[in-house]
Protein backbone atom coordinates (compact mmCIF):
# COMPACT_ATOMS: atom_id res chain seq x y z
CA UNK A 1 0.00 0.00 0.00
CA UNK A 2 2.83 2.41 0.87
CA UNK A 3 4.48 1.77 -2.53
CA UNK A 4 1.33 2.92 -4.32
CA UNK A 5 1.24 6.15 -2.29
CA UNK A 6 4.89 6.88 -3.11
CA UNK A 7 4.29 6.17 -6.78
CA UNK A 8 1.20 8.38 -6.85
CA UNK A 9 3.01 11.21 -5.06
CA UNK A 10 5.97 10.94 -7.43
CA UNK A 11 3.75 10.86 -10.48
CA UNK A 12 1.73 13.85 -9.24
CA UNK A 13 4.93 15.81 -8.59
CA UNK A 14 6.20 14.97 -12.07
CA UNK A 15 2.91 15.93 -13.71
CA UNK A 16 2.79 19.28 -11.88
CA UNK A 17 6.40 20.01 -12.82
CA UNK A 18 5.68 19.11 -16.45
CA UNK A 19 2.64 21.39 -16.46
CA UNK A 20 4.60 24.25 -14.86
CA UNK A 21 7.47 23.80 -17.31
CA UNK A 22 5.12 23.68 -20.26
CA UNK A 23 3.45 26.91 -19.23
CA UNK A 24 6.66 28.85 -18.50
CA UNK A 25 9.24 27.50 -20.97
CA UNK A 26 10.62 29.66 -23.74
CA UNK A 27 9.63 28.60 -27.21
CA UNK A 28 12.46 30.37 -29.02
CA UNK A 29 15.26 27.96 -28.15
CA UNK A 30 17.78 27.43 -30.90
CA UNK A 31 20.17 24.64 -31.65
CA UNK A 32 22.98 27.06 -30.87
CA UNK A 33 21.86 27.11 -27.24
CA UNK A 34 22.27 23.36 -26.93
CA UNK A 35 25.56 23.41 -28.84
CA UNK A 36 26.99 26.04 -26.47
CA UNK A 37 25.88 24.17 -23.34
CA UNK A 38 27.10 20.79 -24.57
CA UNK A 39 30.41 22.19 -25.82
CA UNK A 40 31.00 23.85 -22.46
CA UNK A 41 30.35 20.55 -20.70
CA UNK A 42 32.72 18.68 -22.99
CA UNK A 43 35.36 21.35 -22.49
CA UNK A 44 35.03 20.98 -18.73
CA UNK A 45 35.47 17.20 -18.88
CA UNK A 46 38.25 17.08 -21.49
CA UNK A 47 40.22 20.26 -20.78
CA UNK A 48 39.28 21.16 -17.22
CA UNK A 49 37.89 24.60 -18.07
CA UNK A 50 34.72 26.15 -19.47
CA UNK A 51 36.12 27.90 -22.57
CA UNK A 52 34.33 27.52 -25.89
CA UNK A 53 36.62 29.52 -28.16
CA UNK A 54 36.00 27.08 -31.03
CA UNK A 55 32.42 28.39 -31.24
CA UNK A 56 33.43 31.96 -32.04
CA UNK A 57 31.91 31.56 -35.52
CA UNK A 58 28.50 30.98 -33.89
CA UNK A 59 29.02 33.92 -31.52
CA UNK A 60 29.57 36.15 -34.56
CA UNK A 61 26.02 35.32 -35.72
CA UNK A 62 24.06 34.57 -32.52
CA UNK A 63 24.85 35.63 -28.95
CA UNK A 64 25.78 32.44 -27.08
CA UNK A 65 28.06 33.94 -24.44
CA UNK A 66 30.56 36.57 -23.44
CA UNK A 67 34.30 37.05 -23.49
CA UNK A 68 35.88 36.80 -20.08
CA UNK A 69 38.71 38.91 -18.65
CA UNK A 70 41.15 36.37 -20.03
CA UNK A 71 39.84 36.91 -23.58
CA UNK A 72 38.20 33.49 -23.92
CA UNK A 73 34.59 32.86 -24.90
CA UNK A 74 32.29 31.42 -22.22
CA UNK A 75 28.69 30.25 -22.49
CA UNK A 76 25.98 32.44 -20.96
CA UNK A 77 23.78 29.54 -19.93
CA UNK A 78 22.96 28.16 -16.48
CA UNK A 79 25.85 26.16 -14.97
CA UNK A 80 23.48 23.36 -13.94
CA UNK A 81 22.80 22.60 -17.60
CA UNK A 82 26.52 22.63 -18.37
CA UNK A 83 27.46 20.31 -15.51
CA UNK A 84 24.55 17.96 -16.25
CA UNK A 85 25.64 17.63 -19.88
CA UNK A 86 29.24 17.15 -18.75
CA UNK A 87 28.22 14.28 -16.49
CA UNK A 88 26.21 12.67 -19.27
CA UNK A 89 29.20 13.02 -21.62
CA UNK A 90 31.57 11.58 -19.03
CA UNK A 91 29.26 8.66 -18.30
CA UNK A 92 28.69 7.84 -21.96
CA UNK A 93 32.40 8.22 -22.74
CA UNK A 94 33.33 5.75 -20.01
CA UNK A 95 30.85 3.17 -21.36
CA UNK A 96 32.77 2.79 -24.64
Amino acid sequence: MMGNKNFLAGFLCFALFLLFYGLTARSDLRYTDEVAVFSTGISWITEGDLRIDELQWIQDVVNIGERGRDGHLYSKYFPGNVFASALIYKFSKSQN
